[in-house]
């Protein structure tokens, strides 16, 4: 059954065949044998004087019932009764579904309006109304630590564009492309009407002290369907912080050297900030898989009494006796009791430095005859090569002696130091923290796990050393190497 509209087509269609020229049967092709060639796009019009007096008048209404809901057939009527359309109105129907959008919004605005121009018609294929974004004059002021963005959004096309979202990105090196979601975000939920523009206002509070690129896109999410995607953002402006007036105290150089069996330490620390500091420690690691972080005790300390002014340097040097055989991670922390407020708390470490302890020649075959001889056990032998690469040029001829006679009485003859102390176990803790709550009498009974958590912090070294201040029954030299 057909539609009232698809019945006036049908009519339009029988009125322009009945003005070609009479054909035989044979030569019927459909009504198209002398319609024009069809235009592929609409945007792109035949070339012809613009509409003016000589395109029919207006159609008058086309009524529809119910909601005004215009599809191809009614585009076709108002733009083929216009001859705008010179392929005809089957063709029209055929092409109207790849027309583009502002030509079809545009058209039904025209049907559903209830009185339809011919010029206007013309119009919407020439120049079709359309919504177009963009963003300019944008702006940033700082006070203090907060950035205020002024910006002007604008709707250049004719049509309204609902509500879109304006994004803030605060720091790029580069536009942002669109569907990036900003830092921040101002929203525009009534859009903008044709021709119109807003000044809009965006802060960022509390902005870390450094240098920013900042930049503003209208519609990033693509929301709004405009003739020209590509405008769409502004940047970039020029943001500064300044840092507030504090010491940055940061480790400028990290050395590890060799010195025999010993390994030095050598740290400069520098204060880069705009005043002097407070007094604060300096703290080296010689071996840690991670980097330290304020309040873990390092293996050893340096503390500047005096701090350091601004612009100061110094460097300091620190030895790590007999270190034992092996791959060591070392690190370096400045202010690591956290005495001194910095403008930047985030540069105070240092590292890793990796070094490798190797034995020195002949420890090998010298530790394979000492353990032979009972100084050390098989499961000791990394020890031994700690042990050896610390021995004396008399210690070491009198001990090569011993091996090369292969004489173990002649070994033990030698007045060599003692072998080092094994590492702590897994348990030290447990057993340091309890002596110092039970013997020592120096931590509270209800501190204790307060006590053994500290102690696992702790560098092997320190554990190590309360271990042996614990053997040799010396409370207060537990203390010193926990604390």
């Amino acid at each position: 059954m057909l539609t009232r509209s698809g019945c006036l087509l049908l009519c339009l269609l029988w009125l322009q065949a009945c003005g070609r020229s009479p054909v035989s049967m044979d030569e019927v092709d459909g009504g198209r044998a002398d319609w024009m060639p069809v235009p592929q796009d609409l945007l792109i019009m035949p070339e012809q004087e613009p509409p003016d007096a000589s395109l029919p008048p207006d159609l008058g209404p086309i009524k529809k019932d119910g909601p005004c809901q215009p599809g191809c057939v009614e585009r076709c009527m108002l733009v083929t009764g216009c001859n705008l359309y010179p392929a005809g109105p089957a063709q029209c129907v055929a092409d109207c579904p790849g027309w583009s959008k502002p030509i079809s919004d545009c058209l039904d605005q025209l049907i559903c309006a209830g009185s339809q121009s011919c010029q206007a018609a013309a119009a919407c294929i020439t120049s079709p109304p359309v919504v177009d974004l963009v963003v300019k004059n944008l702006k940033a002021t700082v006070q203090g630590t907060t950035v205020s963005y002024g910006f002007t959004v604008c709707n250049t096309g004719q049509l309204p564009s609902g509500g879109f979202a304006v994004d803030i990105y605060y720091n790029r090196t580069s536009p942002p492309p669109p569907k990036l979601v900003g830092d921040a975000a101002v929203q525009v939920p009534t859009g903008l009407a044709g021709g119109i523009c807003a000044p809009l206002t965006a802060q960022r509070k509390n902005t870390p002290p450094g240098d920013y690129a900042s930049w503003v896109q209208v519609d990033g999410k693509g929301v709004v369907q405009e003739v020209n995607e590509n405008n769409n953002f502004a940047g970039p402006v020029q943001v500064k912080i300044e840092g507030p007036k504090a010491p940055d105290l940061v480790i400028k150089k990290f050395d590890v050297t060799f010195n025999g069996a010993d390994i030095v330490y050598d740290v400069e620390v520098c204060n880069v900030g705009s005043v002097g500091s407070w007094l604060f420690r300096l703290d080296i690691y010689y071996n840690r898989l991670l980097a330290p972080t304020p309040l873990q005790i390092g293996d050893q300390n340096v503390l500047f009494l005096t701090g350091l002014a601004a612009g100061a340097c110094k460097t300091v040097s620190r030895t790590y006796k007999t270190a034992p055989v092996g791959m060591k991670r070392s690190w370096a922390l400045a202010d690591s009791l956290n005495t001194v407020k910095e403008s930047n708390e985030g540069n105070n470490v240092a590292g890793p430095k990796l070094t490798v302890v190797s034995p020195q020649s002949g420890c090998i075959s010298l530790c394979t005859f000492a353990t032979g001889c009972g100084l050390f056990k098989i499961t000791e032998f990394a020890q031994c090569l700690t042990w050896c690469n610390g021995l004396s040029t008399s210690e070491r001829a009198c001990a090569d002696a011993a091996a090369q006679a292969v004489s173990c009485a002649d070994l033990k003859q030698c007045s060599l130091p003692p072998p080092p102390p094994p590492p702590p176990p897994p348990w030290a803790c447990l057993q340091i923290c309890n002596h110092l709550v039970q013997t020592c009498k120096l931590v509270p009974q209800n501190q204790y796990l307060t006590c053994v958590g500290g102690c696992i912090t702790l560098p092997q070294t320190k554990v190590q050393c309360a271990m042996t201040a614990m053997d040799n029954g010396q409370c207060l030299q537990m203390s010193l190497c926990l604390f």
